[in-house]
């Protein structure tokens, strides 16, 4: 038993593990694994890229051993033709945080809820304690930001740099209670970076200086009458941008007294702000209808070490509600208001907006849905791959309205479906995680499905059209149509996916855009499997740069 308890102490050392508590990891099962076996090989042929060889293969083996049902150690091996990697347990990002009753430790790579104005899903390297012993809860924690995030716009300007930043040092803690009428919170957040650590000299080049923050937030809700529902939020953030920053004038014996009551918390100098944020809100809530009044109020510049990216500079006065009503067939959410900036009128007059998000489902008829949305209210900060002009891209989308409308028919094994998708979005390209420049995009998508059960077969047609707009670039215009067939024979399944589309440059015909892809795979037996890949494509355009593309593989897999 003795060494049962020393392998679980090391293994929640060093790997990633949710609150859990104790019985349950002790009860699960000491050991389970699974993985698997590949080994493929290809060939591509280009005529917009120059390779120094077409042939490639890849060899590749996984295993996952699972202790205790809650740890996980990943091992992986890959071959290919340019190089040998194995890949094994990374302990750079590790943690795990075990709980019994009302008492739950964590260790490691751990998140801590604050407050939205504080924190939010920052990683921090360090320890903490949570208990709740009833409605009282109490959080605590010390440690080490991780730099990737927090860091923000500082990190993606030095990545590419291989410049090792300052260690920032972060400690938190919060006391609140929590019952079902009423809920209240106190947090405060300190965060300070350890100004010798890090390149110092490339830092100071590039004018990167050694912070200190500290932050205080107070959160409330208060539920009345099971239908009312009221909650506020107020958080101040004392930001020092350079601890090495001149000292501030002192004029008069109270503004020396002020300041130094303030230096026993956080560094102050000429280069320490002070801001604030809060928002309050009204909802009322019955079994179908949601209605609420929001306003958000936050300060230029401010700002938190433990907040990668929060929008600032804004007064956000808003109304949001929800219906879901007719047995399931309207189904609803709205949130829409004014939003004014420049809110302290450091920068000229202020400016006004529409914001707004809206989302719908109905069901028009039983077998006739229609779902719909709209949404502008910031420009998000996460990241999607999309294709681009028949390139694979980094997009952050801003602001875009999308429509589906959906007909399905189901006659014992055959389902049959028509659907005309419409949307238009504004997005970002992004180049070395900063945006490259804003582009337009829209799509018209009709298309009918049929699927068979019983003779296991599947196809779908459709038609299309899209437009592209660069403002750096002519607008680009396709209109075509595809299919789609897939079949099962016993242990085959083959695929095939032609397309083909006019294209448009500007205002002028531009040639055509032909794509041709067919996949053959064969179960040899319950965990193994052979598949053959085909992928051709043809970019035949004058103004746009035309290109080729082949590309066929095969690859034998066999899962444990």
């Amino acid at each position: 038993m003795r060494s049962w308890v020393i392998l679980l102490y090391f293994l929640c050392a060093a790997f990633d593990i949710h609150s859990q508590d104790v019985e349950s990891i002790i009860k699960a099962k000491p050991f389970t694994f699974n993985g698997g076996i590949s080994a493929g090989a290809s060939y591509l042929q280009s005529s917009s890229h120059q390779l120094d060889q077409n042939i490639g293969y890849n060899l590749s083996a996984n295993v996952n051993m699972t202790f205790f049902g809650q740890f996980t150690i990943p091992l992986s091996v890959v071959i290919n033709q340019n190089q040998t990697s194995f890949q094994k347990p990374s302990f750079s990002r590790t943690g795990f945080s075990p709980s019994w009753r009302w008492i739950t430790v964590h260790a490691g790579q751990r998140s801590y809820p604050l407050s939205q104005y504080l924190s939010n899903g920052m990683t921090v390297r360090g320890i903490g304690l949570e208990l709740s012993p009833g409605p009282i809860y109490c959080l605590g924690f010390r440690g080490t930001l991780d730099q990737q995030s927090s860091f923000a716009s500082e990190y993606i300007n030095l990545q590419n740099e291989e410049i090792r930043l300052f260690d920032r040092k972060v400690w938190g803690a919060k006391v609140g209670v929590k019952t079902k009428p009423i809920q209240f919170g106190l947090a405060v957040f300190k965060g300070e970076d350890d100004p010798n650590t890090g390149d110092i000299d490339s830092l100071q080049i590039l004018g990167v200086t050694p912070r200190e923050n500290l932050a205080v937030a107070f959160d409330s809700g208060l539920r009345l009458l099971r239908v009312l529902s009221l909650s506020a939020n107020v958080a101040s953030s004392i930001n020092t941008f350079d601890q090495n920053g001149f000292e501030i004038p002192i004029d008069g014996n109270q503004g020396e007294m002020i300041i130094d009551r303030a230096s026993e918390l956080i560094n102050v100098n000429l280069t320490t702000r002070i801001a604030f944020a809060y928002d309050a809100s009204l909802n009322i809530q019955t079994k179908q209808v949601r209605l609420g009044v929001t306003y958000q109020h936050v300060d230029p510049f401010f700002t938190t070490m433990g907040i990668a990216y929060l929008q600032n500079d804004i007064d956000n006065y808003t109304v949001n509600g929800s219906y879901n009503g007719a047995k399931g067939k309207i189904n609803a959410q709205f949130n829409t208001g004014i939003q004014y900036n420049n809110s302290r009128n450091h920068f000229g007059r202020k400016q006004r907006r529409w914001i707004g998000s809206f989302s719908t489902q109905l069901l028009l008829a039983k077998p006739l849905r229609l779902t719909a949305g709209y949404n502008n209210f910031n420009v998000t900060s996460n990241y999607n791959v999309a294709e681009v002009n028949d390139s694979l891209a980094i997009v952050s989308n801003n602001r875009g309205v999308n429509a589906n409308l959906t007909y399905r028919k189901k006659v014992l094994d055959v389902s049959r479906s028509i659907s005309l998708k419409v949307s238009a979005n504004q997005f970002s390209v992004i180049q070395n995680l900063s945006s490259a420049r804003e582009n337009e995009n829209q799509n018209i998508t009709l298309s009918y499905r049929q699927s068979n059960a019983a003779k296991k077969i599947n196809w779908s047609a459709s038609i299309l059209a899209s437009a592209f707009d660069d403002p750096a670039r002519q607008e680009v215009r396709r209109l075509g149509a595809g299919l789609s067939l897939s079949k099962k024979w016993n242990k085959f399944q083959y695929s095939i996916r032609p397309s083909y589309k006019f294209n448009f440059t500007g205002n002028n015909p531009d040639g055509f855009i032909w794509k041709f892809s067919q996949n053959l795979s064969y179960q040899l037996f319950e965990k193994s499997s052979v598949s053959l890949l085909s992928y051709y494509v043809n970019r035949n355009t004058d103004s746009l740069q035309a290109f080729s593309q082949y590309r066929i593989s095969a690859r034998i897999i066999n899962r444990f």
